[in-house]
């Protein structure tokens, strides 16, 4: 939480000298901010300086939606032991941990290339349900390669491929998210098995 409040203070926040300011209902409402505990002083120092560049962030108590950290969802997810990083990525998918003062994303976002797939993934829920392991992912990220060959982040649920043009870079692309979908699980790691399965979701 302190990483997105940080990102949210350098997207929205207005510099006035040393302090950033930024508009809020709390001063109509009649309540105090409790002091921060030990644990929350210790995370925000050791947390110091890093942002989660890329699009927008919101927080919020208890909503989960793609780009909005919900507070009880995060609690959750870090009681099964979950790292702050993977619950970052899993509220905002296509940002990146960076700098407060190099704010960089990692991630050049290839829209179409998601949007292609997310419409595909219905279509291939029925063949790929029947496959042992299977587990569709609930939020990731597509995201353009710099060099060297198409790979999945696991972690950071995002997939690189070098481009979104040909029938290969669909052929990537759906290759890359079986690895993702079969997380996990052995046939995850199994480059035939991926292969096969891959042809045979473009080629029916």
């Amino acid at each position: 939480m302190t990483v997105a409040i940080r990102t949210f203070l350098q997207q929205n926040a207005n510099r006035e000298g040393d302090c950033l300011t930024i508009p809020d209902s709390s001063a109509t409402q009649r309540v105090s901010a409790s002091p921060a505990t030990t644990g929350a002083r210790t995370m925000a120092a050791w947390t110091q300086d890093l942002i989660y560049a890329g699009d927008p962030v919101h927080y919020h108590g208890s909503r989960a939606t793609e780009g909005t950290l919900s507070w009880r969802q995060a609690t959750a997810q870090a009681g099964q032991g979950e790292r702050y990083d993977q619950i970052l990525a899993f509220a905002y998918p296509d940002n990146s941990l960076s700098r407060w003062g190099a704010p960089r994303s990692t991630c050049q976002l290839l829209p179409k290339a998601k949007a292609w797939l997310a419409k595909k993934m219905p279509q291939w829920r029925r063949i790929l349900q029947a496959e042992t392991g299977y587990n569709e992912p609930d939020v990731f990220a597509v995201c353009r390669l710099v060099s060297g060959f198409p790979y999945t982040d696991r972690q950071q649920k995002r997939l690189f491929i070098r481009n979104f043009f040909t029938l290969q870079d669909r052929l990537d692309l759906t290759h890359e998210y079986l690895h993702l979908a079969f997380d996990g699980y052995p046939t995850g790691l199994d480059e035939n098995y991926i292969e096969t399965l891959t042809r045979q979701l473009l080629m029916d």
